[in-house]
């Protein structure tokens, strides 16, 4: 399991780095949406497993996706939106993060 996790979290950096250039100080290279999947598909294609990600430029709307429309196991990619709630209710002042809550 600790694997997969640490190559599930490299093909999060790898797909990351990919699409957003500029967080490494480099100017996005226009592509279009054939050659965003190819690179996607390349790699994707070097991790065991399936892969599926779908992708949007919000500036063109170009989209690419490999496997967009399939269904895969949320496993713990629901905390994010949990904790993005937690934070908002925490700077609301309607719950304190320090306090502890049994589950």
């Amino acid at each position: 399991m600790g694997r997969n996790r640490v190559r599930m979290s490299a093909l999060f950096l790898l797909v990351s780095l990919l699409l957003f250039p500029t967080a490494r100080g480099q100017e996005p290279a226009p592509q279009s949406g054939t050659v965003l999947r190819e690179r996607l598909t390349k790699i994707a294609a070097s991790f065991p497993g399936k892969v599926g990600t779908f992708v949007r430029n919000i500036e063109t709307g170009e989209e690419a996706g490999i496997s967009s429309d399939d269904q895969f196991p949320m496993a713990s990619t629901y905390k994010v939106a949990i904790m993005v709630q937690v934070f908002r209710e925490a700077e609301a002042g309607h719950l304190s993060l320090a306090e502890r809550v049994p589950l």
